[in-house]
Parts: structure tokens; sequence; C-alpha cells
């Protein structure tokens, strides 16, 4: 039928525009009947991802409508959100991930009294309220679980909202986005949050997400690496004693925090239950480390702790506590090995506490590592004849 109309080279025909039309009218009609009907629409959903969702949605009221009867899950990986600012500039930035490897990248910026998406001007609108229209509109109806959220502040330089003491501009946005995460008719599932704001806005992000299905929250100082490395920016101190008390917080395996110091004390941070975790912390004295050691030892878990620290109280006392080192390289550099019950396996711990310094001259935080290693891995356990010849 198209192909007819294709053929005639004159296209001021009368006769070929009524059949054009004719056709035309037939074409969207079978199309509105299909995608303006939730049994064959349903089906037609349940193969697109989240881009192509939200193309349909652009062509008439009516497929939208039936859109949100049907609520598709836009199959999303990651949903990242960043407030970016500096002194002279703005800027939110937002990537989305689908479950197929598509994503797609937005600028929301203004420009005095102008507002751009992807550098495409947009009259009278507000950029905040569009971000976070987007934000709500892509994650209402996400049913399958997300590899990773971030919701984040990012300085790009030495910004004086934080140097300055300056009120921070995006507080009370990313409250909002607590809030809509909040407003989710389940709790938003993903394996991994990851969060660069201040503890009270932490809370209303993560107390939204779905405890049974996190592994993975990372806390992070948000600012550019050529930044933190060319002004020699120190850490930013966080608490964690609300965090920690979070359902979400004790069911998750994995905590990262390396730039952002945590002062709440370690014996209060609630961290016991983690496999992973590599943090910074403020300080650390040498009953922490027995706390750590008595307790690491019961765990069934624990895989790996590394936290480094810029203040100790860590003393000789520490031997009195849980022993001489097995390796004593300094009275900066000791290593442990204390055997976990009934297993082939041992915690090892290495205490690093020497000044030393990166490539830019600055003074990097000291160390401490608690790590389960095989009994095979000790330097003090003497294998068998046939398992020496096998390793």
């Amino acid at each position: 039928m198209f192909k007819d109309v294709l053929k005639v080279r004159n296209p001021t025909s009368m006769e070929t525009k009524e059949r054009t039309q004719i056709e035309n009218d037939v074409c969207e009609e079978t199309v509105r009947s299909v995608f303006e009907n939730p049994l064959p629409m349903k089906s037609i959903l349940n193969q697109l991802e989240c881009f192509d969702i939200q193309r349909l949605r652009t062509v008439n009221s009516a497929i939208r409508k039936c859109i949100d009867t049907l609520k598709p899950n836009p199959r999303i990986e990651k949903y990242e959100i960043l407030f970016n600012f500096t002194d002279n500039w703005n800027q939110i930035d937002v990537y989305v991930e689908l479950e197929s490897g598509e994503f797609k990248g937005s600028t929301y910026t203004t420009c005095e009294s102008s507002f751009f998406i992807n550098y495409e001007y947009f009259p009278a609108q507000s950029r905040e309220e569009l971000c976070l229209n987007d934000f709500e509109a892509t994650l209402r109806y996400q049913m399958s679980c997300m590899e990773e959220l971030t919701i984040a502040y990012e300085y790009i330089e030495r910004s004086s909202y934080i140097f300055g003491g300056k009120d921070n501009p995006y507080e009370e946005l990313s409250k909002k986005t607590g809030e809509i995460l909040k407003r989710r008719a389940h709790p938003l599932k993903t394996r991994k949050i990851s969060m660069g704001m201040r503890q009270t806005e932490m809370l209303g992000h993560i107390s939204a997400v779905d405890s049974s299905f996190l592994k993975t929250i990372e806390l992070f100082l948000p600012f550019d690496t050529f930044w933190i490395r060319y002004h020699d920016i120190k850490e930013l101190p966080i608490e964690v004693d609300q965090l920690s008390q979070t359902d979400q917080w004790k069911n998750a395996e994995q905590l990262f925090s390396t730039l952002l110091a945590i002062t709440t004390p370690i014996q209060k941070m609630n961290v016991l239950h983690f496999s992973v975790l590599e943090i910074l912390v403020e300080t650390i004295s040498s009953q922490d480390v027995d706390y750590l050691k008595t307790n690491l030892l019961k765990s069934t878990t624990f895989q790996k702790f590394k936290i480094s620290f810029r203040e100790t109280t860590i003393d000789e006392s520490l031997h009195t506590l849980i022993g001489e080192p097995y390796s004593n390289f300094s009275s900066l550099k000791k290593v442990w090995y204390f055997q976990i019950q009934n297993t082939d396996y041992y915690i090892q711990i290495d205490l690093d506490i020497r000044d030393v310094r990166n490539i830019e001259r600055n003074l990097i935080p000291k160390v401490i590592i608690f790590t389960r290693v095989p009994k095979e891995d000790a330097p003090f356990v003497e294998l068998p004849i046939n398992q020496l010849m096998i390793n």
C-alpha cells in the first residue's frame, strides 16, 4: 500500500494526496488501537526499557495514561545524580544506565537567567524542578534491583560553600530527592548506595532503600581528585551515629568511606557485621584494636577491614592487650597473627603508623589492616611435604 504512494512522482496529485491521507488515517487508527490498549501494550512494554518508554510517553496523553496504568519496569541498572557547583558555576549532572548497557547523561545548567539541558535552551523552566520531576518519573516504577544509586554533591574546585562557611545551595534539593524516594509505593531495591552529603541528608536517602537487597554503602568526599591532591584538601569529618542504627546499615556487607573522616568512635559505629570495610576515622586507640581483634575472631563473615587514621593513641599498651607481634619491623610497623577458633584461618593484623608522603609530598593517613588469611599463608605454619611440593 505504501509502495503505491512512493511510486507516484507528482506530489501535487489530488489522487495521491487523498490516498495518502486515507492510508495515514488507517495507519494512525491501527497504531492507536494497539498503543492505547492496555492488553497489547503490556506485552510491548515488557520488551522495552526506560528510554524507549519515555519516548512512547511523548506521543499523546492517551498513551501516557495507558503507561501509567500498566506501570512498566524501566529496568534501570545505575542512577547517578551529582549536584555540581563552585563559586561561579552551578549545574546538576545525571547519568542513567540500563540493564541492556544503554546509557544517557544529562546536564542541567543555568547561565544568568537562562536554563539549559545538555546545552539546549529551555525557556521559563526551573532547573531544580525539572531535574526533580525527571528523577521521580524515571524511578517511579522501578521494580527490579538496581546495581547502584549515587546521590551526592560534587565540588569541582575549592568551593567557599565548604571552606567559607556559606549555606549549601543544594541542601534543600538533596532533601527533596530523599522525599521523592520515600514517596515510592515500595522501597527502592539497589545493591549499592553511594552518598556524598551530610548525615541528616544521607538518612533521608538510605531509609528509602530496601534493606534486604542493599549490600554496599559508600560515603565519599565530593571533590574532584585533582583538586584534592593539588590543594592538599584534608578529609571532611562526618558522624554516623544515626546512620549506623538503620536496618540498611545493619544488613549491608561492605562499607567504604576513604575520604570522609568518621568521627563516631569505632566501638559505637556498629561495624562488626561487615565482611569488607575500608574507612577513614578521626582517631583510633589500643583499646579499639583489641575490641576489633576480639570480636572479629568470632565473626563468620569477616574478610578484610582496612582502617586509616590521622591521629592515634596506639602505644605499647597494645602489646599488653593483644600480645607481642609476630613481626616487629620497628616501633612503627608491626604484624600479628591470631587463629580463628575451629577453623584453618587466621586473622592477620598489620599496623603501620610511619609518616609516609604521597607524590605531592603530603602526608597520607596511617593504617591498620585486619585480614582473614588461610593457614598456609601464615609464615610460621609448617606445611606437610606434599603440600609444600604443590605450592
